[in-house]
């Protein structure tokens, strides 16, 4: 495991509750893996944005491969990418929809990344100047942006970790039963009334590839 180095200043970014800004350029070319440990104020942070009651745990092991692409190759007028492969490790606690009772779920889930200097919202086809970005057409999800060859490692992360926190979480001893009026928890429960959709649905459907 290659350690991380201290790299040049970042550009200033909006505070981020798990930040891991990296230079492209500090890389190197190849692979390189990296292990990522989060703090207790990263991961109290984190629960707070992500409205559970706990993250007792985070952390991801990771390789980054680092190239160029495009007509211009290491020549400099390529567009830059970095491909993150790894799998994201956490243990969260929310409460039962349906008792309000803590409910711990341990979270191992592989995941994919790829960050692309300039790369539009949109991400697919164009970068900057009109520069061609060329991605494996295997990739299900449009690429992260690179700005100044900077992109935040951590702040990805968080996204992925909101990805896979079950967005209705439910104790073993909670069972529903359904009944003609609709559905209703067993001896007494009264689950709460929800209108609209998880916030975790909608984010996973603002990914493309993902329903």
């Amino acid at each position: 495991m290659t350690p991380m180095t201290p790299m040049t200043a970042a550009p200033k970014l909006p505070a981020a509750e798990f930040s891991r800004p990296l230079n492209a350029a500090g890389l190197g070319k190849g692979e390189r893996r990296l292990v990522i440990e989060s703090t207790g104020a990263e991961r109290a942070g984190l629960a707070e944005r992500f409205a559970i009651q706990a993250l007792e745990s985070l952390s991801a092991d990771i390789v980054l491969t680092t190239d160029d692409r495009g007509e211009g190759g290491d020549s400099g007028n390529g567009a830059t990418r970095v491909a993150a492969m790894g799998r994201l490790k956490a243990r969260v606690v929310q409460l039962c929809v349906v008792s309000l009772e803590p409910v711990t779920t341990n979270i191992d889930a592989a995941f994919e990344r790829l960050f692309v200097e300039g790369a539009p919202e949109n991400g697919w086809e164009w970068g900057p100047e009109d520069v061609e970005i060329h991605l494996d057409e295997n990739l299900k999800d449009a690429p992260d942006t690179m700005t100044g060859g900077f992109f935040d490692l951590g702040e990805a992360l968080a996204e992925q970790l909101a990805l896979e926190i079950p967005p209705f979480p439910r104790a073993e001893a909670a069972f529903l039963k359904e009944n003609p009026g609709g559905i209703e928890p067993e001896e007494g429960w009264k689950a709460e009334e929800t209108s609209g959709e998880s916030p975790f649905a909608v984010l996973k459907k603002l990914k493309p590839g993902r329903g």
